[in-house]
């Protein structure tokens, strides 16, 4: 048996996602009027590491998958679930268009694993997407805490980028701006 590492739930309410210890995703029907209703419609596979994380994209058509810093992107085809290329960078559109919004917060570790990889481009764009929460709703110490947090990592690793500086100084900036 393996164990179920994370859980997601289509907007709609119809499928259910679980990421497991066995590298699969499993899509579960989860609509009451189905047939199928409980049962699993379709075993992702693929990735070569346990699966740790699953999110729907907001429509339902997508879903991305999580293995040790690996993303696996599915897509709803009229032939079923595909699996599209593994994607080793997310930036903060792409976030955005998976719902991986959420992704720091599903494990306690999520945050530091993703310092521990070194990859600046993608810590940067989760601060991008904290540093943002800011700026467009009202602050939260916890996303100010993290925002900078991701941005300093990105500042250790590769002081020479300007670019994770200045997302420094810009979240500072936000900040005092929205809590005068």
């Amino acid at each position: 048996t393996s164990d179920v590492l994370s859980v997601a739930f289509s907007a709609d309410g119809k499928r259910i996602a679980t990421a497991s210890s066995d590298n699969t995703a499993i899509i579960w029907d989860a609509d009451p009027a189905s047939a199928r209703y409980g049962k699993p419609a379709i075993t992702l596979s693929g990735h070569t590491d346990a699966v740790l994380s699953v999110a729907f994209s907001a429509d339902g058509k997508r879903i991305a998958t999580l293995a040790s810093n690996r993303l696996k992107f599915w897509e709803l085809t009229p032939d079923g679930w595909k699996g599209r290329a593994k994607i080793d960078c997310l930036y903060l559109p792409k976030l955005r268009a998976y719902s991986l919004e959420t992704l720091l917060d599903q494990k306690p570790d999520n945050e530091t694993k993703l310092i521990d990889t070194g990859d600046t481009r993608q810590i940067a764009a989760f601060a991008e997407l904290y540093t943002e929460k800011i700026t467009k709703s009202l602050p939260r110490p916890e996303d100010n805490d993290r925002a900078r947090r991701l941005w300093e990592a990105c500042v250790r690793i590769d002081g020479n980028d300007k670019y994770f500086r200045q997302g420094l100084e810009e979240l500072e900036k936000a900040w005092k701006e929205k809590t005068k």
